[in-house]
């Protein structure tokens, strides 16, 4: 007999909310503005209205999200429905419409990153503080005949505050539980009237929310810090040029993995380790044995961006170069047992260049271009088998009663008993060293051909070519012989030279019309790819490769904007396929890369906003999503499956919740004479049920939920004094963040949760 279902308790929050904010917020009159502010997005290169876009998109305010405290990336997407990122130093995760990359650092993603219109290779910047920034612009879809490569699922484009000729400066200092503190200082200063500057840093530090019971410490803490500075010389209105640096580092503690199932052999196993060893997620306590646990990114960026004005043509050139660094060591079988260790070091460098002119002619607007672009990585992993010698788990483990067997599984009790019985020279402790040298070169020509035959429509034609080349130099070998990872893992050592190419046509064809004032829609078709390229983590040289996906999408689009009433609203319908779809697992013994798949996503994106008056502003966004893999017939298997794998055939795809929503209600009121202005603010983020691993087993699912967050601003009419109190995750709901099987343990699981509930304060001074 099956238990009862459970209601899906976020069903009635929003209801709820809007009652509670019914009645908290109706008897305030405000004299606040009503009208509904124009939102442009600029990383198509030519600023559009988000009405005249021929594409899904969400534009949030810098202020708005710093007034929230929201101010790393990850937090910041809560706002747009069908779009999760999740960013850490070693696991990034860009998803949009159920498409993401996965667990392969040496692979770029499905969402391409831009900061003010550069394309970034690498994702961990997504963890650097939001400093100064204009607006976060989000496209959902494929994007590659707009933006080039790698935007096969969307793109995001951070838009950073310019410097402008008046004289400015601010200070924020913040605040909060879990030994949270922020401070950051902006300073802008115009130098004649042609030269301006501003400066921009941040200093962040916090204590973490997971205590670690092995090592009787708080793991997760994240400091860090973040500078940027931007000079502009612009001699008059049609020269303009532009010179930014920015530079950063994170120093993490601990991996954040928490065990979430375990057998009963297992935790009796585990607590001669840590007697407080448990599998229980919400208590947000860990276990893990790295005392060297930790990942620090460091990496910064140059950009020069210049636009001016000849022949009647605009031209724009941005040039850039960029680096990181990311040196990471977290355990790798997340148990406190001191048994494998993923001590890893990543050195990446890229350089890019565009060049574009554009020409109006009359009804017609013509771009072209070109784009250049080269990145190198050095990517070394070295997983440690028994970090600490033999010694250090001969007694529980190897001399424990025989329910240690099942405890171990059979798999890592025999690579333990063949290292023991014919040690290398003596050594007990041995490494598999993955190492991969990726050269990448990319040249591509765009163009785009805007016709306008009348107000009321215009038809557009994107077209770019790409050519691609990747030059992999991999290799896998053992520091003492390798016994222990051959009898594990079924490693065979290899050297790998190898090449991937591509050469490919990504077309856009849209038509956006104005059947009635007020209102506009859009046809787009268009096709997009990704790139192929190498698994540094490959078992054999069999898996060391992979191919470049593809995409081929049709989305329809309906915006409303009243003239009369502050009311806006769109609904967007979407149908996209992907073929060659590239898939990765780590099924507890080897790490798979392969295109195994091709997957359907499908559904409806809507969005509303109001200002009905009495200060009030009202926002939802929500969507529906049907991704589901048309063929997927050899996916691996659960854990403790009799099979090795199973058919997916026409199941969802990972991270891809049918329902997804935002509700964020606002209410500002004037006062003392109007010389104050008091805001309140309640945000609802919710989502039904998804997976979050490969394998669609239940215990790597996160359940439906609704979280709320909350926030009061009091500030001058000038905006010079702000104070803010801030309440993340309202009900301290513990929402699962990710989630696998236990690696070589068996049957087991582990997993990470996100943030628990945070009290936040932020102190405002502007000059």
């Amino acid at each position: 007999m099956q238990p009862p279902k459970r209601p899906f308790r976020g069903a009635r929050a929003p209801r709820r909310l809007i009652l509670a904010a019914a009645v908290v917020l109706w008897p305030f009159a405000s004299g606040a503005s009503t009208e509904l502010e124009s939102q442009v997005v600029t990383a198509t290169r030519q600023p559009t209205a988000v009405e005249r876009l021929p594409a899904s998109s969400l534009v949030l305010s810098g202020d708005q999200l710093e007034a929230e405290g929201r101010t790393d990336l990850s937090v910041a997407a809560e706002s747009a429905p069908n779009v999760r990122l999740d960013a850490t130093p070693t696991n990034t995760y860009f998803v949009i419409r159920g498409l993401s990359t996965g667990e392969v650092r040496s692979a770029e993603q499905s969402v391409g990153l831009f900061i003010d219109g550069v394309y970034f290779g690498r994702p961990q910047l997504a963890l650097f503080d939001l400093l100064d920034t204009e607006q976060i612009e989000i496209l959902r879809g494929p994007q590659g005949a707009l933006l080039g490569k790698n935007t096969i699922a969307g793109a995001v484009n951070i838009r950073t505050r310019q410097p402008t000729r008046w004289q400015e400066a601010s200070l924020l200092w913040g605040g909060g539980t879990l030994g949270e503190r922020r401070m950051v200082a902006t300073l802008n200063a115009p130098w004649s009237e042609a030269v301006a500057m501003r400066l921009a840093g941040s200093v962040q530090d916090d204590k973490g929310y997971l205590f670690n019971t092995t090592l009787a410490r708080s793991d997760l803490a994240r400091p860090g810090g973040t500078a940027r500075a931007s000079l502009v010389w612009q001699p008059d209105g049609d020269t303009r040029w532009q010179l930014s640096l920015l530079g950063g580092a994170i120093r993490q503690q601990g991996d954040g993995f928490q065990l979430i199932e375990a057998s009963d052999s297992q935790l009796a196993l585990f607590r001669r380790f840590d007697a407080m060893t448990e599998d229980d997620p919400s208590d947000r306590r860990t276990s893990t044995d790295n005392r060297r646990s930790r990942g620090d990114i460091d990496g910064g960026n140059v950009l020069l961006h210049g636009d001016w004005r000849t022949w009647a043509i605009d031209f724009s050139v941005i040039a850039a170069f960029a680096s990181q660094d990311t040196v990471a060591d977290f355990d790798a079988d997340f148990s406190p047992i001191p048994l494998l260790s993923f001590p890893s070091q990543e050195d990446y460098d890229q350089y890019s260049i565009e060049w574009r002119g554009h020409r109006s002619l009359g009804p017609v607007e013509v771009t072209g271009g070109v784009y250049a672009f080269r990145s190198r990585l050095d990517l070394d992993v070295a997983i440690t088998a028994l970090p600490e010698g033999i010694d250090a788990i001969a007694g529980p483990v190897l001399l424990g009663p025989d329910q240690d067997d099942e405890a171990l599984g059979g798999a890592l009790r025999a690579a333990l008993d063949a290292l023991i019985v014919d040690p290398i020279d003596g050594v007990l402790t041995d490494r598999s060293r993955h190492a991969l040298r990726q050269d990448t070169r990319t040249l591509s020509a765009f163009s785009s051909t805007a016709w306008t035959p009348f107000d009321s429509l215009t038809l557009r034609s994107d077209l770019r070519y790409t050519t691609e080349r990747k030059d992999g130099d991999l290799s896998l070998r053992y520091d003492n012989g390798g016994l222990f990872f051959r009898t594990l893992l079924n490693e065979t050592p290899y050297a790998l030279q190898d090449t991937v190419r591509l050469d490919v046509f990504t077309p856009q064809l849209s038509m956006v019309v104005q059947p009635a004032p007020g209102w506009n829609g859009y046809l787009t078709a268009a096709r997009a790819f990704k790139s192929g390229g190498f698994n540094n983590l490959a078992a054999n040289a069999e898996q060391a490769t992979f191919e470049r996906e593809s995409a081929e999408t049709l989305e329809l689009g309906m915006r409303w904007r009243s003239s009369r009433f502050p009311v806006r609203a769109g609904l967007t319908a979407f149908h996209t396929r992907f073929a060659n779809l590239k898939v990765a697992v780590f099924d507890g013994v080897q790490f798979f890369v392969d295109n195994a798949a091709s997957a359907t996503s499908q559904g409806l994106e809507a969005e509303f906003g109001w200002r009905p008056g009495l200060g009030l502003d009202i926002r939802l966004h929500g969507a529906y999503l049907d991704a589901r893999y048309d063929r997927f017939e050899n996916a691996p298997a659960p854990a403790g499956s009799d099979e090795d794998t199973q058919d997916l055939s026409g199941e969802r795809l990972v991270r891809a919740p049918r329902f997804s929503g935002h509700l964020d209600i606002a209410h500002t009121r004037l006062l003392s004479a109007q010389q104050w202005r008091l805001r309140l603010a309640a945000q609802l983020q919710t989502a039904s049920r998804q997976f979050l691993n490969l394998d669609l087993d239940p215990v790597h699912a996160r359940a439906g939920f609704a979280q709320l967050h909350l926030q009061a601003q009091l500030a001058s009419i000038d905006d010079r004094v702000s104070l803010s109190l801030i309440a993340r995750n309202v009900t301290d709901r513990v929402l699962r963040r990710e989630a696998a099987a236990l690696p070589v343990f068996g049957d087991g699981h582990f997993g990470s949760n996100e943030a628990p509930r945070q009290y936040l304060v932020r102190l405002g001074l502007r000059f």
